[in-house]
């Protein structure tokens, strides 16, 4: 059998499985507002590719000059799509799905919101991750233990973390330690 007929038949395969577990999940899914639903659909195709060991696959898919999907966590399934069809196999991607375009429309717009207008361009949105010995820092006593911070801040600047004079709210992600 053709390497690239057997690398499709795996992607398509994958495929099946992303949409299988999206119909599993549709009774959580119908619980998500739907301005959230897309993004949510998201993150069950991302989660169902990642409970899968696909490194023999992003090998092969390296070997044919494709993308391994290593970085497409905000459109995977559209990924996935975009590589079958650039093998030859005809998809079609849902209204409810991302591709590059969209996922990076649904960034901004969602950045936007949270964070405001960027004042500059060339300022870049990024995620800070911190040591758990962060939380032992008197300047940040209404953090609990916890063992990763996740804090996502509007310039690189760590002084505006807690910076009272923030004009909106950041998104903090804790995971707590067990």
């Amino acid at each position: 059998m053709d390497d690239l007929k057997r690398l499709a038949e795996e992607l398509e395969r994958i495929d099946q499985f992303m949409v299988r577990t999206q119909k599993d999940f549709n009774y959580l899914l119908e619980k998500v507002h739907v301005s959230n639903r897309k993004c949510a659909v998201n993150l069950l195709h991302y989660l169902a590719l990642r409970s899968l060991d696909i490194r023999d696959l992003q090998d092969s898919l390296h070997k044919y000059g494709l993308s391994s999907m290593a970085s497409s966590e905000s459109h995977i399934r559209g990924q996935l799509l975009a590589i079958l069809q650039r093998i030859g196999v005809e998809t079609d991607l849902e209204d409810d799905g991302f591709d590059y375009e969209k996922s990076k429309e649904s960034f901004v717009q969602r950045t936007n919101a949270l964070f405001g207008k960027k004042r500059s361009e060339s300022i870049p949105w990024i995620m800070v991750t911190f040591d758990s010995d962060f939380a032992d820092d008197v300047g940040m006593p209404c953090f609990p233990r916890m063992r990763s911070y996740c804090i996502f801040v509007r310039t690189s600047s760590a002084s505006r973390l807690l910076d009272p004079t923030m004009t909106r709210n950041c998104c903090v992600l804790m995971e707590q330690s067990s």
